[in-house]
């Protein structure tokens, strides 16, 4: 049976202008990257758990200390003032050409302690895909880091996210800081094996994109309520009442001799 989410693309491109549609959808190079982005995901494999209670299962958790619903950040059921719910706003392409855009080339791991510095918001770096970079960033003050390439967009055969997270939420570990992940996300059980990996929250990018073209706010907040059910029932059925029960042994790369005990 095919999911409403898996035609959100199609919808989108068809009601989309082609060359909206194309800016949003378009990867690197020969597109390696953006293709690799959700087999990735779709070939790891769960290990469930059998014989335990989950009369309730919760997805609720925090990011950055900050209670939320869902891992799959954004999801707000009523949204209004103070919450977490999408915004979107402006125009859907930047009206500035593309030559009058800088691209700063000498940003290093000093301009996070700069910027930590002079703003008391916490500092999140996007676009990590290596343990040694996750560790910088955090020593030199991020909070948490974004393991991202930024949708493929930008360089071509970049190692896909879901092979990148593990080593950096490892790193990570006992430094007090977070690790978020996005690129190829495209249902509860890719969250669910995201957490497992180590993750604290899943970021979608373009299947929001998609929603949003077909429907508005109202068919974003759906597509996010559909993933944390997703979430919810696979949580359920490997075992685990909430986050902090997803843990590394849940999940890992296909075993094509046979399925084998986790550790």
């Amino acid at each position: 049976m095919t999911r409403w989410v898996d035609e959100l693309e199609e919808r989108a491109a068809a009601a989309l202008p082609r060359d909206v549609y194309d800016y949003f959808r378009q990867g690197a190079g020969t597109h390696h990257a953006l293709h690799e982005a959700t087999p990735a995901w779709d070939a790891l494999r769960l290990h469930p758990r059998v014989l335990r209670d989950v009369t309730s299962v919760r997805t609720a958790t925090t990011v950055l200390g900050t209670p939320v619903d869902t891992p799959v950040v954004g999801d707000r059921p009523h949204p209004g003032p103070g919450s977490d719910a999408p915004w979107y706003g402006g125009h859907l392409l930047p009206t500035a050409a593309p030559g009058d855009v800088a691209v700063a080339t000498d940003l290093t791991f000093d301009d996070i302690t700069w910027l930590q510095g002079i703003s008391r918001l916490p500092v999140v770096v996007k676009g990590v895909l290596r343990a040694d970079d996750a560790l910088s960033a955090v020593r030199a003050g991020a909070r948490a880091v974004i393991v991202s390439n930024h949708g493929g967009r930008q360089l071509d055969v970049a190692v896909p996210t879901a092979t990148a997270l593990p080593g950096i939420a490892r790193a990570l570990v006992g430094t007090g800081a977070e690790t978020y992940v996005d690129g190829g996300i495209r249902s509860g059980v890719h969250v669910l094996a995201a957490l497992a990996l180590g993750a604290r929250a899943v970021l979608l990018g373009r299947p929001v994109l998609w929603a949003l073209a077909t429907a508005g706010a109202d068919n974003v907040h759906r597509l996010l309520r559909t993933v944390t059910a997703e979430l919810q029932h696979a949580m359920t059925l490997v075992g685990a009442r909430n986050p902090d029960e997803i843990t590394p042994d849940l999940a890992g790369l296909v075993d094509t001799a046979g399925a084998q005990p986790p550790g």
